[in-house]
């Protein structure tokens, strides 16, 4: 879903169209940040409180920046932005990976 809405938001779709597809995007993240703390309460992760704090830090965000694309405020790059660093590169490639060895009973 966030290649589609980025390729969107570059081809220059229908502002109502992305605002569609960028709520989908945001209720998929919520979705997996709902089962991704599942999991780790469920594990007893020491850092949950800490990264499921992070979780709620990023859904504010992307409310934030979905009102302010709605306004016109910002422009598509900050979308992009969001997605590829906060969520892709920021979160899931930096944080989730602190609790892989933890989910693996390596730690």
């Amino acid at each position: 879903m966030g290649n589609k809405l980025i390729n969107m938001l570059f081809s220059g779709a229908d502002n109502e169209l992305i605002l569609k597809k960028l709520d989908i995007l945001i209720e998929d993240i919520i979705k997996h940040f709902e089962y991704e703390e599942k999991v780790l309460a469920g594990f007893d992760y020491r850092e949950y409180k800490e990264h499921a704090n992070i979780h709620k830090e990023l859904i504010a965000k992307a409310a934030t920046l979905k009102e302010a694309y709605r306004a016109g405020e910002i422009k598509p790059a900050a979308l992009v932005s969001f997605i590829i660093s906060d969520v892709l590169s920021g979160h899931m490639l930096k944080e989730d990976v602190k609790f892989f060895p933890f989910l693996k009973g390596e730690e």
